[in-house]
């Protein structure tokens, strides 16, 4: 976003923030994902993550990407 206002002079949106960084859950949800067998599919943990934390993710891509960049 940044590189875009500076580069093209246009106004741009907030960033997306994301919704397990943003969670008060944040330490338990880590734990979740870095606990992650193999067996256990990203369905799984979406389905952990909606029901016990009331978090909607929608592609296990939000869960990967959280892992890797956050």
């Amino acid at each position: 976003a940044a590189f875009v206002r500076s580069r093209f002079d246009i106004a741009v949106g907030a960033e997306t923030i994301c919704p397990l960084c943003n969670s008060s859950y944040k330490d338990q949800i880590n734990d979740l994902l870095r606990n992650k067998s193999k067996e256990e599919t990203w369905q799984e943990i979406i389905g952990i993550l909606k029901s016990k934390y009331d978090i909607v993710i929608k592609t296990p891509q939000i869960l990967i990407g959280h892992q890797k960049y956050h």
